[in-house]
């Protein structure tokens, strides 16, 4: 009993949650919070009038939701992704997106490990205001079907005032033919990222400011757990950063990261030209994480549904 306890608890702590399925409704999927990830973000880009901003939607599927069928010396599998979006929950429909994915993989091995995946992405181009975003993956061999929804914000962006985007996590930046290429880490959760994570972000400075003071810092529940800060400097127009956050040390938790640009030498609220904040977590969902449990007490208070007493003081 207290051995079933005990995994009973790890569950607990690891957040596992209900996969909303059409199909045949599975709980978890590797012990993943979610079957795939998607991400909404704000940027913008200059043209002939002036700054336009845009939705990049970032969709991460792990292969293991797909299908794959052996075709020679090959395993075939493919899905297709819709886009809805709507005026609020159940609202009018604004703008519909879909698009299908090809998958051919070699090994067998790779059709069921969730740390491959695919990744793709859309830009949409919405006027400024709320929305909610819904997206639906579609299985082609199986048709099973996942779906997730969020509520997203558009923001406006104008060529005449100082503005930032929003923030962006990414798992990997690689150097090809000179140019850095980024992965984003569309997972929100970055506990496998074990040499921890970088921010990307773009700055739209139309004053010809040349540097600014830029402060990130990490809190949890209200409690700041990491500070950094550097000057940047700045040319006019569009401006591309990638910070760099070492995520080890960080328990078990949401946190809340925001990069501040200020003014050169100015420290107080006047000097502040943008600011910016994200959620990320860290959850202990794969075997062998080196995660620390930091509500060790709060995650047993919680199995007095499932364990009598003696069980919960045996464990306490």
């Amino acid at each position: 009993m207290k051995h079933i306890v005990i995994h009973v608890l790890v569950l607990l702590i690891s957040g596992t949650i209900v996969a909303q399925t059409a199909g045949d409704g599975r709980t978890g999927h590797n012990m993943r919070l979610q079957p795939f990830f998607f991400d909404a973000l704000n940027f913008a880009s200059y043209d002939e009038y002036g700054l336009q901003g845009r939705l990049d939607v970032y969709v991460h599927v792990p292969y293991d939701i797909v299908t794959f069928v052996k075709d020679e010396e090959f395993y075939r599998g493919g899905y297709s992704i819709t886009i809805l979006v709507t005026e609020g929950e159940g609202g009018k429909l604004v703008q519909e997106e879909n698009w299908e994915r090809r998958i051919e993989l070699l090994t067998f091995e790779r059709t069921t490990n969730p740390a491959y995946y695919d990744l793709s992405q859309r830009s949409l181009s919405l006027p400024a205001g709320k929305y909610h975003l819904e997206v639906l993956f579609e299985d082609d061999e199986s048709w099973k079907e996942y779906r997730l929804s969020r509520n997203v914000e558009v923001r406006t962006f104008d060529a005449n005032l100082f503005a930032m985007s929003d923030l962006m996590l990414v798992r990997a930046v690689e150097n090809r033919g000179g140019k850095k290429q980024i992965s984003p880490q569309v997972n929100p959760n970055v506990a496998a990222l074990k040499e921890g994570f970088e921010l990307f972000y773009e700055i739209y400075n139309p004053f010809r400011i040349p540097a600014v003071t830029v402060d990130y810092s990490i809190s949890r529940r209200g409690t700041e757990v990491y500070t950094k800060k550097s000057t940047q400097g700045l040319k006019q127009g569009m401006n591309t950063f990638l910070a760099g956050i070492a995520s080890t040390g960080f328990g078990v938790g949401s946190y809340t990261v925001r990069v501040t640009i200020r003014r050169l030498d100015d420290s107080t609220n006047t000097g502040i030209l943008a600011t910016n904040e994200r959620l990320f977590m860290v959850e202990w969902l794969t075997s062998g994480a080196p995660i620390s449990i930091n509500d060790l007490d709060a995650a047993i208070d919680q199995l007095r549904w499932f364990a009598k007493d003696d069980d919960i003081d045996y464990i306490r």
